[in-house]
């Protein structure tokens, strides 16, 4: 891992795997995970990216790995305040979630707890904001017949 970073390419083209790839009745989503080591260089562009997003079947997963200073992640991660682009455009919806390894420490299982644990939120309010409705799980056997 090195520097710079940049994060707006691959959103965007995560979001465009997330709004292209699937059927729109197809209930799929999908999630990003971005591990970084580096303070971000497209602060601005980033912040567009995540607000087009918004409306799309993903979420963003941030994990920091080492000791930079992850004060721009933080706001990315929208929990304090909705994110709002330059032109300001608020974010339709919480999309990201960042987690600092350095405060995690080595406990994989609160790793995956606070990187986790926003999925399934993001996950509904994307389902709610689009009328989206489960299907019937799946059986088996009636695909048989």
């Amino acid at each position: 891992m090195s520097g710079p970073t940049y994060f707006e390419t691959i959103i965007r083209n995560a979001t465009d795997i997330a709004k292209n790839g699937f059927a729109k009745d197809s209930q799929k989503y999908s999630i990003l995970l971005i591990l970084t080591d580096g303070e971000i260089e497209d602060m601005e562009k980033t912040v567009e990216a995540i607000v087009a997003a918004s409306d799309s079947p993903l979420s963003i997963l941030i994990v920091g790995i080492g000791d930079a200073n992850f004060k721009s992640m933080k706001i990315l991660d929208g929990d304090d305040k909705v994110l709002t682009s330059r032109s300001g455009v608020k974010s339709k919806r919480d999309i990201v979630q960042f987690v600092s390894l350095r405060d995690i420490g080595d406990d994989m299982i609160k790793l995956a707890k606070a990187t986790l644990q926003e999925i399934p939120r993001q996950f509904l309010a994307y389902t709610e904001w689009n009328k989206i409705k489960p299907k019937a799980p799946f059986d088996s056997e009636e695909k048989k017949a």
